[in-house]
């Protein structure tokens, strides 16, 4: 038989032109995220943000990231005009959302809203109610007739004394509600029911707690985060005149809804919620609500509490040990002058995983309690004091993986022998922050934390040598702070390219110049997420970051030295990346901040108070007109802002 001479030989592939991680086109393999089947379970686990990045890779992830984005996403419909053309747009589609928030100028009794729930109803699984507008048995003729497969609830609006969800039926004929007037696959509560009086608020949050005998989550819903427009030197005062701890406790202080859902929790007779797992709200209680929350017997799996001034040590603890099978996730903020933070016991809580301590002011001996907790955050604390109270002696290494304090400023500093306790105490920790970092202690976090994954020194005090571990005497020389000059043969200290695993940096001080950055910051390849503050660094930083780095994220703040021209270009350098750039929304205008700045000398910025301390006040200006600056909260420190 004849060879086929038309047939074209097969080309060989090179392997000098198979990119990196490609290699199994040589062997004839599929990868794995080419099988429909595991790409399908890799986009199960993705946000919805990285679902819109993992769609663009091919036709196949598309698809498989749109089956996704429609179990996750959340369609927003605002006003009558854009719910009639959602309707006539999708109302022939063979697949529909699954999740919608309803909010501006509408009615629940209006042809629309009637045609949208008719049409999408029976598939929907979450729906948000913002704002909107019903009249007596609306919105109970939607959630019992129209919503079939409803597990998450979203309720955002005004309470009126007459607003019931069953209008005109008493208390005590709801309690004995038959099984026709229950939503038995509701899950999820998400609550912002809000009122100048909880007396008014409470009744109508009865009624859904009522109905919803299986949830297991109840949230308050917090649409946006609306800045206080009040002044600070008000705020102030009003902390002094309420005995307020610290500003943060009056800007931050417990949503209405939070104190409106715990009284409906506790004060509702006949209540049973079984399932009840997690209270994502402020629980504000006194020792009474306490101990009646405690006989509820709900198997909570997340606390939230702040602890008032009348409870005791013994009251925590009996509502402690009513979840010690359950309890996963702890929040804790005493107030001043409460007795339980100055003794805190606890039962031994082996389940829990997360805990956050506000105002605490005992030892660590709590420690040895919890033998499983991985995530630890210490607010308002002095930890230099609390390491030393009490010797911590637990049975095996803790396995804590994030430690994060947040204490009151200090110009002494932490000390070197701190450090070295946390890391005897913490020695797998993975994400570190710590505050009043100074050049002793900040050397030593190099030293004995070199598998660092995140480290957070921000409200620090440390310098150029304490960062890149080079001797002072070489700062104080001619060099010129450029990456041109090696200066490795000058280091006599750990520094922070020891730290090979570095993905996330916060640095934060006045004192840090160009040298941290060119001899120290760019020479951790690994690092995607970055934050700095100090009003030292300048333009050659900016660029040597921009082009050695491959970030996802970076973040300044004060840093006033950076040119129009250097900012635009970086911005054109990372697109597609998230950038913050000296965004600053404070009282004071950004143009008469540099003009401040350079009037009265260094500032060391303190972003969790209201204030900044200055260190070399001006003649012309007393220590008590010093500058006042927005409060940053702990849980609001990481978060991103959007590039411009």
């Amino acid at each position: 038989m004849l060879p086929n001479i038309h047939k074209k030989p097969r080309p060989r592939r090179s392997v000098r032109h198979v990119p990196d991680g490609f290699q199994f086109l040589l062997e004839g393999n599929p990868h794995p995220l080419l099988i429909p089947c595991i790409v399908s379970e890799v986009a199960s686990y993705l946000l919805v943000s990285d679902l819109k990045s993992f769609r663009q890779v091919c036709a196949q992830w598309n698809e498989e990231a749109c089956k996704q984005l429609r179990l996750k996403a959340k369609i927003i419909l605002q006003g009558e005009e854009n719910l009639v053309a959602y309707t006539k747009l999708n109302s022939s589609a063979q697949s529909f959302h699954t999740n919608f928030e309803l909010r501006g100028d509408l009615e629940l009794g209006c042809l629309s809203v009637q045609t949208f729930f008719n049409t999408f109803g029976s598939q929907i699984k979450y729906v948000c109610f913002n704002r909107v507008k019903w009249k007596e048995t609306e919105l109970k003729d939607i959630l019992f007739e129209k919503l079939p497969k409803l597990e998450e609830l979203g309720l955002e609006a005004r309470a009126y004394s007459d607003r019931r969800l069953f209008p005109g039926v008493s208390d005590h004929e709801l309690m004995m509600v038959n099984s026709k007037l229950l939503l038995p696959k509701i899950r999820v509560l998400r609550l912002n029911i809000f009122s100048l009086m909880t007396e008014v608020t409470t009744p109508f949050l009865r009624d859904v707690l009522r109905v919803s005998p299986n949830v297991e989550v109840i949230s308050s819903l917090k649409t946006s985060t609306i800045a206080n427009p009040l002044p600070m030197p008000f705020i102030q005062y009003i902390c002094q005149a309420m005995n307020y701890d610290t500003a943060d406790d009056l800007v931050h202080m417990p949503y209405a809804a939070d104190i409106a859902i715990a009284e409906a929790i506790i004060e509702t007779k006949g209540l049973s919620l079984p399932k009840l797992a997690c209270l994502d709200c402020n629980m504000r209680l006194r020792t009474p609500s306490l101990n009646q929350l405690a006989l509820k017997g709900y198997p909570l799996r997340q606390l939230d509490l702040t602890v008032m001034s009348d409870v005791t040590s013994c009251t925590l603890q009996r509502l402690l040990s009513s979840v010690t099978n359950t309890l996963q996730v702890l929040k804790l903020k005493f107030q001043p002058g409460c007795p339980a933070a100055e003794e805190f016991v606890t039962p031994e809580l082996k389940k829990l995983a997360e805990l956050t301590l506000n105002g605490f002011k005992c030892s660590m001996k709590f420690l040895e309690y919890f033998p499983n907790l991985k995530m630890l955050t210490l607010i308002r604390i002095n930890l230099q004091r609390a390491l030393a109270m009490e010797a911590v002696q637990c049975e095996k290494p803790l396995e804590l993986e994030s430690f994060q304090v947040f204490e009151e400023f200090s110009m002494g500093g932490l000390a070197g022998d701190t450090i070295r306790l946390l890391a005897l105490l913490f020695p797998r920790v993975r994400r570190l922050k710590l505050e009043n970092l100074s050049d002793d202690s900040i050397v030593q976090v190099f030293a004995e934390f070199p598998y660092l994954e995140e480290l957070n020194a921000m409200n620090g005090f440390y310098t150029d040598c304490g960062v890149t571990g080079i001797q002072k005497c070489i700062f104080n020389s001619s060099h010129s702070a450029s990456d041109n000059v090696d200066l490795r043969r000058f280091k006599e200290n750990p520094d922070i390219s020891c730290m090979k695993n570095l993905r996330s940096l916060s640095l934060g001080s006045p004192k840090l110049t160009d040298y941290s950055i060119l001899h120290g910051v760019a020479l951790c390849k690994g690092i995607r997420r970055l934050h700095l503050l100090s009003n030292g660094i300048t333009d050659v930083s900016l660029r040597k970051l921009s082009s050695e780095l491959d970030l996802f994220y970076l973040k300044t703040e004060y840093c006033f030295q950076l040119t129009k021209d250097m900012v635009l270009y970086v911005k054109n350098q990372m697109k597609g990346r998230t950038l913050s750039l000296n965004e600053y929304t404070g009282p004071m205008k950004q143009s008469e901040i540099p003009k401040f700045m350079r009037r009265n000398g260094s500032l060391s910025v303190r972003l969790s108070k209201l204030d900044i301390v200055d260190t070399q006040l001006s003649p012309s200006l007393s220590s008590s007109s010093v500058l006042q600056l927005p409060t940053v909260p702990p849980n609001d420190v990481d978060d991103t802002s959007s590039s411009s």
